[in-house]
């Protein structure tokens, strides 16, 4: 089904990107032409260059970019923070002048309706499941498992699982085909986490002698180290200081940890290949795209990470990687009177928030003990609570709570973060909250339960602004005293109003960062020029050993040579020198030499072989 999402008569220009579940528009006003900025400072005479220039640029912007295609977008089914950070970029694409095509499940609809989203063309394909349904999956393996590391496992591989099973109607059906190739695209953006962006941009153009339809790869978690997301663009993986997924190591690791970083690094990559892996051979099998080739898993031409070096672990990235900063954080506006009034109440202590992200999946005995340390807390509570969040059929009444704690179905949370009457966010880990705390100074009290959240929640513990309670750990009284500590103890705020201003020390917003960097890929074609050549080359041209061989055996040759040489002019010196003896030494070491220079000479032989081989590969 084709939607049409409802188009603005006015355009916003690129300084401004809409908002989002109630957060605040990026105006930057610093961003104006220098001489713009020059004309306000001070009086011009009429007709100066400053002048033409001030009007020039005024023209520039009201008739909008010369350059602008149209853009097959391709969200993450089923998770509302993926789609929130789609929507941002969509946002400035639109101010830009681009066409936007958003191609999404029917039961994603809902999630549009709560972004001020506008001025795009919106598709729908059949849903595999209901969101309510996914978080049942995703809920029920957990408690089914354990709620530990083995069940955060499993439950993200029966979510992983959901997701081809979207794809594969998807894929299915035709009608959304014909909408995509009728809007003919010039740049498809789609979500690392989703095969189907990947399938779709190797499907559209196929038979039309056209190749790929390029693409931007967008994601709204972290690089996924060393899982396939994070193999897909060459990415340096140095086991020495880049934690792997679910390790909530630091970058700085000791002997044992760095033991550990390798253990989950093997235990990963065996995971993905008995479990993941077979379920993207099932769409190659079935729909005829392998996600897997090696040319489809290279193929993208950018990355954009949802993620900002204020937070993350400083590492090396090639250069078709960009984190362009936390899309979805922005200065805070004024709260709906109802909000305002909450906050009112909470008198000269503040307010507590808490909320579980969209894809809430805690347990039943979870939520009980959430509910009791929330209730215990002296401050006003704030917590986000949608009745679809409670498992089976628990309510808000069974969770008998006090007075204190206010249920609230929605809220426009990163301007009730923004408010300084709000004194710590209890939180699930979830990326864009961690941010979205971050940039606000908020500290945070993590209630990580699968995935990349211990990871993200420990990244805000180590940069000095959060505490976490491990998955499967929590309790009314851990959870109670984490609380009380991040609000009691000033270093916590300290530490996140640090992290807040190196986030914000930016002059271009995320927005306008990612959207420079797909109107770039529109502009150029998609072409590769920024690849590395990682994944081209055989694994031991990649690694140097063949060079190291040689090498190794080049000295090694030239060292025996000269021992042999050595033991012949200094070996059987004598003060009366045996000329038998003499002789015999001599010998020796011509039949030393003759060896030495063989091996030499094998060993330059096999690297022209393999030199040989690279260029013919």
């Amino acid at each position: 089904m084709d939607h049409r999402v409802g188009v603005p008569t006015t355009c916003s220009t690129s300084n401004e990107s809409q908002v989002i579940e109630g957060s605040s528009s990026h105006v930057e006003t610093e961003n104006s032409p220098p001489a713009a900025r020059r004309c306000r400072r001070r009086k011009q005479p009429a007709f100066s260059h400053a002048a033409v220039s001030c009007i020039l640029s005024t023209l520039l912007l009201a008739t909008g970019p010369v350059l602008a295609g149209k853009i097959l977008v391709i969200p993450l089914p089923s998770a509302e923070s993926h789609t929130f950070v789609m929507v941002r970029i969509v946002e400035e694409l639109v101010a830009r002048g681009n066409e936007i095509l958003m191609v999404i499940p029917e039961s994603d609809l809902s999630t549009l309706d709560k972004v001020n989203a506008s001025g795009f063309r919106v598709a729908t394909y059949n849903a595999a499941f209901t969101k309510q349904e996914v978080k049942e999956l995703v809920r029920g393996t957990r408690e089914t498992v354990g709620n530990n590391f083995l069940g955060s496992l499993e439950s993200f591989l029966v979510y992983l699982d959901s997701l081809m099973k979207y794809c594969e109607l998807f894929l299915e059906d035709t009608k959304i085909t014909a909408i995509m190739k009728e809007f003919d695209a010039d740049v498809l953006i789609g979500d690392v986490a989703y095969a189907c962006g990947m399938g779709q941009s190797e499907l559209l153009r196929r038979g039309e002698g056209r190749g790929r339809l390029p693409r931007v790869m967008v994601s709204a978690l972290p690089i996924l180290d060393p899982l396939v997301p994070g193999r897909m663009e060459n990415m340096p993986n140095n086991l020495a200081y880049v934690p792997q997924l679910g390790t909530s190591l630091s970058n700085r690791m000791t002997f044992l940890q760095r033991l550990k970083n390798l253990g989950f690094y093997c235990g990963s990559l065996l995971g993905e290949q008995l479990r993941a892996l077979p379920l993207y051979t099932r769409l190659g099998r079935v729909h005829g795209v392998d996600c897997l080739a090696k040319d489809t898993v290279h193929g993208s031409a950018m990355f954009l990470y949802n993620m900002d070096f204020a937070m993350e672990w400083p590492r090396p990235l090639p250069p078709t990687v960009q984190l362009v900063g936390a899309l979805l954080p922005a200065p805070a506006k004024p709260l709906p009177p109802a909000f305002q009034a909450l906050l009112e109440e909470a008198g000269p202590e503040g307010a507590v928030y808490a909320s579980m992200g969209t894809l809430c999946n805690f347990g039943a005995g979870e939520f009980v003990e959430i509910a009791r340390a929330l209730s215990a807390l002296p401050n006003l509570v704030i917590w986000k609570l949608a009745p679809g969040d409670l498992p089976g059929n628990a309510t808000v009444a069974s969770l008998k709570l006090s007075a204190n704690v206010r249920v609230v179905e929605w809220t426009p949370q990163n301007d009730l973060l923004g408010d300084p009457r709000v004194r710590a966010f209890v939180t699930h880990g979830g990326l864009n909250s961690i941010y979205e705390a971050a940039y606000h100074g908020i500290p945070v009290v993590g209630l990580p339960v699968f995935g990349d959240q211990p990871d993200n929640v420990m990244k805000a513990v180590y940069r000095g602004f959060g505490l976490m309670i491990p998955p499967g750990t929590i309790t009314t009284d851990s959870l109670l005293a984490a609380t009380l500590r991040v609000m009691a103890e000033p270093s916590f705020r300290e530490a996140a109003r640090k992290v807040s201003q190196r986030m914000r020390a930016h002059r271009l917003t995320p927005a306008q960062k990612a959207a420079d960097w797909v109107e770039h890929v529109l502009a150029t074609g998609g072409d590769q020029y920024l690849k590395t050549p990682e994944h081209l080359l055989p694994w031991h041209v990649r690694h140097m050993l063949d060079v190291y061989a040689f090498v190794g055996a080049l000295l090694s040759g030239l060292a025996w040579l000269s021992l042999a040489a050595t033991r012949a002019l200094f070996g059987g010196r004598q003060k009366q020198v045996d000329d038998k003896l003499k002789a015999r030494t001599v010998s020796n070491a011509s039949v030393l030499f003759i060896p030495c220079v063989a091996a030499a000479a094998a060993a330059v032989g096999a690297g022209l072989v393999l030199a040989t081989a690279d260029l013919h590969s």
